[in-house]
Parts: C-alpha cells; structure tokens; sequence
C-alpha cells in the first residue's frame, strides 16, 4: 500500500487537504455489509444504517469531542436526544453522497488513495510509515486497515460529488431579485396558546380502551433482551499517568525535540492523545494474560481483579442498544457487545478485555432477561395518561375552533414576530405551511401537536427589503454564506429524495427522546 506514498509524497497534496479535510473520520461505510440483524435507524435506498453502527460512530464522535474540548465537554450535551438526531442525519448525508458517487461511477485510484493516508498515518524518525501505529489508531477507531482505508476512499467520492453540485451554474444567484423573494418568505404572526387545565379533570380513559391500545400497539411495549452485569475495568496505566519522553517520541512518530515534547507537555489534549497512544501500545500484552488468567477459571471475576487490579461493580438491565443512565464503562457500544454477546449470555464466563479508553474491561454476565412483551399491567399508568393526553389535545383543539369564531379578525391576540421557514418554529410543519400560504390577511390558522394548542393570527408579510444599493450589497455580503448553506440542503434534500431515505430516530435514545413515529 505505501511503496508507492514513499516515492509521490508531493502529488495532489493540496487536492487532498480541500477534499479530506470536510470528511475526515466521517465514517462512510457501506452499510449493507452492517445490516443482518440488527434494527434500522435509517434507510437510504437498499442499504441500512443499523443501531449498531450509529451507536460505534456515535460514541467515537463523543470520545473526539471528549478529547478536543477536555474540562468544557458536557457529556448530558452531547448524549441528548437533539445530538443524537443531529449525527444521524450526517451519517445519512455522508450514505447518500456515497451512493451517488457509486450511480455516478465516480472511483478513487489507488495512487489517491496512498496520498490521502500518506497525509494521516504516523512516520517514524526518518519519515517512513509507522505501520505499527498506523494499525494501532485504525484499531483505536473500531476499524480494520481494510475498512479504513475503504473509509477514506469513500470520503473522497463524496467529496468531489458534492465539488461538482457546488460549482456548476446552479449556485444560487446573489441578486436584489434573489434577497427579496427570500425575504419575501416571512411572515408577521401573533400566538395564543390553548389552556390544557380546564380539560384535563373532564376527560377519563377506561380499562378497555387501555387494552385496545396495548393489543394494537405491542411493538411499544416489547421488552428487549436486558442482563444483569458484574464488571471491572482494568487499568492499563496508572490513574493520571503522564508518559515518559521515550513514550511521547513514540506516540508522534519518534523524532520529536526536547522543546516539542516540552510543547506536549503543556497542551492537554495532546499530552491526552500521548498518553492513549502509549496504553494501546501496552494493551495488547495486558490483555493476552487476561485472557490466559481467565481461561483457567472462566467464571471468576474476583480472580481477574486480584490480578491486574480494577474493582468489581454490578449493573442491571444492561440492553445491548442504547446507552442512556449507564455507567461510562457501559456506554461504550464495544464493551456492551463484548459483555452480553450470545455466547457470554450462555457461558456466563468473563468476557475477552475491550479496550475503554487508557483501560481495558472485563466482565460477565450474571442474569439474562429474554426479550419479550411486557404486560399490560405494568403499562397501565403509562397508557392512560397518553390517552388522556391525546383526549385533552383533542379537546384544546375544539376550544381554539371555537374561540376563533368569536374573535374580531382586526384585534390583536399577542406579541408581533416573525414566522418563517428560516426561522425557529413555534408552530406545526402543518400549520408553518398554512401561515406561508396566507396572502389575504388578517387570517387565522391553527397549529396543533401531540404538546398542545395553539392560535396563529398572520397579520402581514415582512416589510420588503430595502432599495437603497449600499445596502443591499451588504446584505448580499452578509447573506453569502447563508445561500451556500441552502444550496447544500437543496442538493442534500434531492439526494435523500433520489434514494429514497428514512428514518427512524424513536430508536436513537437519549435522556430527553420522545416518542416519536418513523419519518422520511
């Protein structure tokens, strides 16, 4: 692979920054090869983004932002639901620009290929590739050499498909005529909100529209496959180890100066990445006389700490996807793999070590609880109180047709502000629709969703933008980016239209996820 990186090192250098850079560690991977199995988070065309794959790329996205932000990163921030939802639609992005670089028959040489990884992989001292640590980051990002470097090739293609969609002759023209259909798309609206207090004593749900709901709704309620679980982690290095000279040389490549591992030193997050480096090249031997100690008493934990070191901890009800309210050790979708995989389900034995960070774990399963439909007794308060939620919604909606019909079109019913597809909404995509819609005014609309009730008054369109040409060639300035930006969506848009995406984000976890129907 890289004999001939050795002897081209200059060639295409600067292509390669402008394509890689946007794409770097993006995580394209052809996802058919992913999909026996396991549950779809999305879909685009015939292939599959399972749980699996979003929860591996998901938590090296969060161990990346761990290590750049260090004291500032707020794991609750990234874990919530809106993260979450946010990633799958850039791994969504990243399938479709790789099918359509497929479609497109858009192929990566192997010479361009070598120059890409030449720009990634460690050197040693006299600039030879480190083979050794090249292998060692690829396996840290849950990858073989092989899927990595199909990664890459990967991003390069849809690098170029997306050069190519931003440098035709459709790029959005920057004109007066442009700024004013686009300011054009606002409109001024007031809000008042239905009440949910004087309806929620009058409604009531009885036993057998509960039942109804759990008969005609038991994928809901089915319970997947939990274990109970004792394990430990294993420290590689020492808490708070700092890496010797030798090792921080080692970790960039061998010829770093004094002064440059002096800079290392002093700049957290590479002395983080040294110190990671030094316990992945440590780990493999710890790891062998694991495995070795616990072929000899396969069932014994205690004899594993006693050993290597570590504390024993015990959780219940770990689920194999989904990570919200466990443990940081079983966050990671590897080590939950390692621990509840059908054989240690069945064995009971303790797991082979999974590298965590600077760490290794081990552990075993203690329970297993089979997947199954949980009853309906258990679900009751849950149900009822979804069905008099949608009873009360049912009802707010009634009250606001009501209200409107009594209300003087010409009065105010709240504060002015803007409404648009640009900006935050506060209302339904049913209801933003219909404000758009409005050219008579004043009008009213009624936004509506499983949260409550609403009143939208539209009052006017935004004022027109101004003529003065000063202006309006800042404005063009200022919206430069902006109009970018919305051709990126429109071409994305098409793309996901073209190969038919969806998704399904109720599967994506996280604290604050609601409940949610599959969408495209």
């Amino acid at each position: 692979m890289f004999e001939y990186i050795q002897k081209h090192q200059k060639i295409i250098q600067v292509l390669l920054a402008l394509l890689i850079v946007p794409f770097a560690f993006s995580g394209i991977a052809d996802v058919a090869s992913d999909r026996a199995g396991a549950d779809t988070v999305a879909k685009v065309g015939s292939y599959q983004i399972t749980q699996s794959m979003f929860d591996r790329e998901f938590q090296n996205y969060k161990t990346r932002m761990s290590q750049q932000l260090g004291d500032q990163y707020n794991e609750a921030q990234f874990d919530s639901f809106e993260s979450r939802q946010e990633y799958l639609n850039q791994m969504v992005d990243r399938a479709v620009l790789a099918e359509a670089a497929k479609k497109e028959h858009l192929s990566v040489s192997d010479s361009i290929l070598q120059q890409a990884l030449l720009a990634q992989v460690p050197k040693d001292g006299k600039g030879n590739v480190d083979m050794a640590q090249y292998e060692a980051l690829v396996r840290a990002q849950g990858m073989s050499t092989a899927q990595y470097e199909a990664d890459v090739r990967n991003q390069i293609s849809a690098s170029v498909v997306v050069q190519a969609a931003s440098s035709g002759n459709d790029v959005l023209p920057l004109t007066q005529d442009y700024l004013q259909k686009m300011f054009s798309k606002v409109q001024v609206v007031e809000q008042k909100s239905i009440d949910s207090a004087p309806f929620l004593a009058d409604v009531s749900v009885t036993p057998a529209q509960v039942k109804q709901y759990y008969d005609q709704h038991t994928a809901e309620f089915t319970r997947p496959a939990a274990f109970d679980l004792e394990y430990a982690v294993i420290p590689v290095l020492p808490v708070n180890y700092v890496p010797t000279d030798d090792e921080i040389k080692a970790a960039f490549g061998g010829n770093a100066t004094v002064q440059e591992i002096a800079s290392v030193r002093q700049d957290p997050v590479k002395l983080k990445e040294a110190t990671q480096k030094t316990a992945v090249n440590k780990m493999e031997a710890v790891a062998k006389k694991i495995i070795e100690a616990s072929t000899a008493t396969p069932k014994d934990l205690n004899a594993i700490v006693a050993k290597f070191g570590g504390k024993i901890e015990t959780t219940l009800g770990v689920m194999r996807k989904g990570s919200e309210n466990l443990p940081a050790p079983l966050k990671s979708p590897d080590v939950r793999d390692a621990l509840t995989s059908s054989e240690m389900a069945a064995s009971n034995a303790v797991s082979v070590p999974v590298a965590y960070d600077t760490n290794l774990v081990v552990g075993r399963v203690i329970k297993s609880n089979v997947a199954g439909l949980q009853p309906l007794e258990t679900m009751q308060t849950e149900i009822e109180n979804k069905l008099k939620q949608q009873a009360v919604i049912v009802k707010m909606r009634e009250e606001a047709d009501k209200q409107i019909t009594s209300m003087n079109p010409a009065a105010s019913i709240g504060g002015q502000a803007p409404m648009g597809p640009l900006l935050k909404r506060t209302v339904s995509p049913e209801a933003l629709a219909q404000v758009m819609a409005v050219k008579e005014y004043p009008k009213f609309v009624v936004s509506q969703n499983d949260r409550g009730v609403s009143i939208v008054r539209v009052v006017s369109s935004a004022p027109p933008v101004s003529a003065d040409q000063a202006e309006l060639k800042q404005q063009i300035s200022g919206w430069q980016g902006l109009a970018i930006e919305l051709q990126r969506r429109a071409f994305m848009q098409s793309l996901r239209q073209r190969y038919d995406v969806k998704l399904f984000t109720e599967k994506l976890g996280g604290s604050d996820n609601p409940v949610a129907k599959p969408k495209v």
